[in-house]
């Protein structure tokens, strides 16, 4: 939801504070705590950190982070 921080496991620092579509066109609007609260636009494969976007709904955006194995 716009305006809520990272649940544990997730992006730390992250906050969405909004997301804007056009047809099928999403773009996400975050707050990043980590580079002095500056706001970016993100659109889907953008990084975010160690995180990648990989979807944008319209109240939430989905950030995965690549698998470590040993």
């Amino acid at each position: 939801m716009p305006g809520r921080g990272a649940r544990d496991g997730a992006a730390p620092g992250i906050t969405l504070v909004g997301v804007r579509s056009v047809g099928d066109d999403r773009e996400g609007f975050i707050l990043d705590a980590t580079q002095a609260n500056l706001q970016r636009r993100i659109r889907l494969g953008d990084a975010v950190g160690n995180f990648t976007v990989k979807r944008i709904r319209q109240s939430s955006i989905l950030l995965v982070s690549p698998r470590v194995t040993s």
